[in-house]
């Protein structure tokens, strides 16, 4: 029966990425297609280049701690299985590798193989970011800061290689946040292993020395990381996260009571009631162990109230109008940092210890524990199965009743708040849709619902009637593994890959006029919001063909995968500068608040601003701009193509715009400026501007540069590529000349082979001066050196 059982969870645990395997399956998540799958695929497809300008008016690739440029994990599961098959194995070769170092570190604590393997299946398998490839790697080091220091701290020190290794790789490709909370966890108990070795002998000479080797194995690891932390501390005061965060925006994406709800029923979700970001599971046998194991904490004390001090500690930073993520984040790095709720990937892992923990007591203590848990369990059980009965009965009997209630109240006291825009119809079916999602939590149809229910009830018979038996543990993490896996399976949809390798017709059609020429850009406008207004606010079991909608309308980063260039895209790494400009023309993904996207007006009126900065759109090379709401006939910016997308056969327009600035021209007029941001904001964004007349020169010194136009002068393009430009340029007196690219640090230019000073042009783009005459002009980016390894 022992071996049956085991071949069961090693079945269990091998089978999904053997399934996705040979399914030919895709993951049909909306950032996984729109921005994971393209970063791969350019990944694979653009080796070696540093610089993207498919997206944000040019990226560099280096700047992104999750991008994984220097990764070469990354680089070899690519290169071997291409780009889909790679991402997905890299995400499984990160689980087990997250599940094997839990298990040495659960032994390492001398938890039993049994208890050790249900640590190792809670932790790894609780971890329900599958296909988010940057945190789910990152996971893998929170157990190797645990695992390393306490081998360190037994004499094993060559298990630090371990963790420079990992480290190292892991900054080179991994999400930051998610290193530096491990960091910062895995310090605090290598702190906690001190202090129990100097309570053994007063000894602090031992304990120092063990700390200083871990310091050192650590910046070991950042040695080998430092290609990408170079970039990374370059680049990020220069972008989005610098500043720091308001207790507002410290507030964002934090956890709630209701949260707390999804240890016993996973998918639970209530709009504006529960948080998107991250809220693991780790089974209802574990946490019920883990649970055991906290009340026996205080008594026992050693590392399990150690591990209940952690859990204690994130679900606080974690959790909605707690002030501790915002005192935090006033310390040095952790001010960049955003999402108080993904804290509790580090309570998850306590979590996981103490339900090893919990087992291991139990299995020592039947007796003690037995009779109050199965208490406890029964009373949940009854309280699940009544509000099932009842809420279904109640949706089934009064559904209409409380839809029309609903609805008198909305227009009695909520539709005044409103724009008006939509009408009272729409918000009607939003409330409707509401509502029943909210009883669906508890509906007795809702299969995740039933998959708790029936986990919570095998628990209950087996910790009734089966504690006894010698294959009680191996039972217990059977269910465990049997548990974890229906219910991450359920939380994912899988589609076939022609959504990502089949080019959608618009980008068919703008790659079809536009042949090899790449010197242009498109926008996605309000695609988000319109698949939000016309697909999931009115349609239920819509999130495929939101997806679809999203990909259909180039939006995000799936514009990658076509090789056309756009002025927006996503990047937690985005320049300040950009951003503010990409907010003003309605990117829904800028980071800025106070951005058209997300102001409380109309679509109309979001169209009518949009529509009063074409000359801004076409300064930024924009020249087609993708819409999910018509516009008004203009000829300047005539609609060229209409598709209908998903099952509902929602339009979505693209329009012309025949204004549109060259990626590369000459200027006409210089109007010098100075160097305040703010300032040059509002100069930039005014609608009187015209670009193809004037160009806004941030240099108060270049006065005696002459710049006078001549039908005469020259620009012609001999190569252009990703972070790089070749050109000719003849002018009869000099002319300044521009490139529309980001100007970020590690642009040079050179002028027949001599370097010039590149200045910033139109807010964000990149001008030099050419003198007179026939000239060689190169843009090349070559990456940055940090002002402190100049002259190395």
């Amino acid at each position: 029966m022992k071996r049956g059982i085991k071949f069961l969870i090693i079945l269990l645990l091998i089978l999904p990425p053997i399934l996705l395997f040979l399914s030919h399956k895709i993951i049909a998540d909306g950032d996984i297609l729109s921005y994971f799958y393209p970063n791969a695929y350019f990944l694979q497809s653009h080796v070696g280049s540093l610089w993207n300008s498919n997206i944000l008016a040019g990226f560099p690739t280096s700047a992104s701690f999750q991008f994984g440029f220097f990764n070469p994990v990354y680089r070899f599961f690519y290169g071997a299985f291409g780009y889909i098959n790679g991402y997905h194995f890299l995400n499984f070769f990160y689980i087990y590798l997250a599940g094997f170092l839990t298990y040495l570190f659960a032994r390492s604590i001398n938890l039993s193989k049994n208890a050790s393997l249900l640590v190792a299946a809670s932790y790894a398998l609780s971890l329900h970011w599958l296909g988010n490839l940057p945190i789910l790697s990152s996971f893998s080091l929170l157990p190797a800061m645990m695992l390393v220091p306490k081998k360190v701290f037994s004499g094993k020190i060559w298990y630090g290689l371990i963790l420079s290794f990992l480290l190292g790789i892991l900054l080179l490709g991994a999400h930051l946040e998610f290193i530096i909370i491990s960091l910062l966890v895995g310090g605090v108990y290598s702190i906690y292993l001190a202090w129990e070795a100097y309570s053994l002998d007063k000894n602090i000479v031992t304990p120092l020395k063990y700390l200083s080797i871990l310091l050192g194995f650590v910046l070991g690891g950042a040695l080998i990381g430092l290609p990408q932390l170079l970039n990374t501390i370059y680049f990020t005061p220069l972008s989005v996260r610098s500043g720091g965060l308001s207790y507002a925006n410290a507030s964002l994406d934090s956890a709630s009571v209701f949260d707390l709800i999804k240890y016993i029923l996973p998918n639970f979700s209530l709009r504006h009631g529960t948080t998107a970001e991250f809220f693991p599971y780790i089974g209802v046998l574990a946490s019920i162990f883990a649970i055991f194991a906290i009340i026996k904490s205080f008594k026992l004390r050693g590392q399990s109230l150690f591990f209940t001090v952690l859990f204690s500690f994130c679900l606080l930073m974690s959790i909605t109008y707690s002030p501790l993520f915002w005192i935090i984040s006033k310390l040095p790095i952790l001010g960049y940092f955003r999402g108080p709720a993904r804290w509790m990937f580090a309570g998850n892992f306590a979590l996981a210890v103490l339900a090893g923990y919990g087992l291991d007591y139990a299995l020592g203590n039947i007796s003690k524990w037995q009779e109050l848990t199965l208490k406890i369990i029964k009373i949940v059980l009854i309280v699940l199965g009544s509000l099932g009965m009842a809420l279904s009965a109640c949706y089934w009997l009064l559904g209409n009743k409380i839809n029309i209630f609903s609805e008198r109240l909305f227009d009695l006291y909520l539709y005044k708040r409103t724009t008006g825009g939509l009408g009272l119809n729409y918000y009607h079916t939003v409330l409707e849709n509401i509502i029943r999602n909210t009883f669906y939590n508890f509906s007795l149809i809702n299969p995740q619902f039933v998959i708790a229910v029936l986990f919570i009830l095998i628990a209950y018979v087996v910790l009734k009637y089966l504690p006894h038996k010698k294959e009680f543990a191996l039972i217990i993490l059977l269910l465990s593994v049997s548990n974890l896996f229906l219910v991450r399976i359920s939380e994912f949809t899988f589609t076939d890959p022609s959504l990502i390798t089949k080019p959608p017709v618009l980008a068919e059609y703008i790659k079809n006029k536009e042949g090899e020429n790449t010197q242009y850009r498109e926008f996605s406008f309000l695609i988000g919001m319109a698949s939000s207004q016309k697909i999931s606010a009115i349609y239920n079991n819509t999130y495929m063909d939101e997806t679809e909608f999203v990909l259909d309308g180039l939006a995000v980063n799936s514009n990658v995968l076509w090789g056309i260039p756009s002025i927006g895209g996503y990047e937690p790494m985005s320049f300040r500068q950009n951003d503010l400009i990409f907010s003003a023309i309605g990117d829904e993904r800028a980071y800025f608040s106070d951005q058209l996207a997300t102001a409380k007006i109309t679509a109309d009126e979001k169209i009518k601003i949009f529509l009063s900065r074409l000359p801004l759109l076409s300064m930024l090379n924009v020249k087609y701009v993708v819409s999910a709401y018509a516009f008004p006939a203009n000829p300047s910016f005539p609609l060229v193509d209409t598709v209908y997308s998903t099952r509902f056969k929602i339009p979505i327009y693209l329009y012309e715009n025949t204004k549109v600035l060259p990626r590369v021209y000459l200027a006409n007029t210089p109007v010098f400026i100075g160097s305040d941001e703010l300032k040059n904001f509002d100069v930039i964004i005014d609608p009187k501007n015209d670009f193809s007349k004037n160009t806004f020169i941030e240099c108060q010194t270049c006065g005696n540069f002459q710049n006078v136009p001549s039908p005469k002068d020259t620009v012609t393009v001999s190569d252009y590529e990703d972070g790089l430009l070749d050109l000719k340029v003849s002018t009869q007196s000099g002319r300044w000349l521009v490139f529309s690219e980001s100007n970020l640090p590690g642009w040079k230019a050179t002028i027949d082979g001599q370097p010039t000073t590149i200045y910033t042009s139109n807010y964000i783009f990149q001008t030099i001066y050419v003198p007179k005459g026939a000239h060689v002009v190169k843009w090349e980016y070559v990456g940055i050196t940090p002002p402190f390894l100049n002259g190395i």
